[in-house]
């Protein structure tokens, strides 16, 4: 690198020649000749504006793809749940409705009805009303505290687990 840029500082610096398009690495050179201007400075301020330009684009790219990859990795959370968390409700029937803020894949999501005993049971989960819920049913509860425990699968591909706990009275 310090050779190559010795030979550009050589051609460009003592003599202004005329402009030839700027297709090469060489271009990049040029530019920072040119930023140095009038004076010619010594290989290693050259080099060091060079990988500072470079630096630049590194980091301008990697800003780039995060950016545009961002929407991609967003896992399913939890918005709205039925019954809610800490909540109490009429048994023995009951209904459990998870809203995310995605859509999910019901057919290999997962959602158990811990039992106050801690044994889990596994609901059925409905076929999906909307993309972004898992729906299921419970019944036969007898007064007690309960936990939902569930595991959606998002569409970018990620499992999302997560619990909370209710009490039937």
């Amino acid at each position: 690198m310090a050779e190559y840029a010795r030979k550009i500082k050589q051609r460009h610096c003592t003599k202004r020649r005329s402009r030839r398009s700027p297709d090469t690495a060489e271009a990049a050179v040029l530019e920072v000749v040119e930023l140095l201007n009038t004076e010619c400075r010594d290989d290693v301020t050259i080099i060091a504006v060079v990988m500072d330009i470079r630096l630049r684009w590194m980091l301008l790219l990697l800003a780039f793809c995060l950016l545009a990859t961002s929407p991609a990795v967003a896992h399913a959370v939890l918005l709205q749940a039925i019954p809610a968390g800490d909540s109490t409700v009429s048994g023995p029937d009951i209904v459990v409705s998870l809203q995310f803020n995605s859509r999910v894949d019901g057919k290999r999501s997962r959602l158990y009805l811990v039992l106050p005993d801690g044994k889990p049971r596994r609901l059925e989960i409905q076929p999906q009303s909307k993309a972004d819920r898992l729906e299921g049913r419970a019944s036969g509860l007898a007064a007690g505290l309960f936990h939902i425990r569930w595991s959606a699968l998002s569409a970018d591909g990620h499992l999302t687990n997560g619990e909370y706990a209710f009490r039937v009275r």
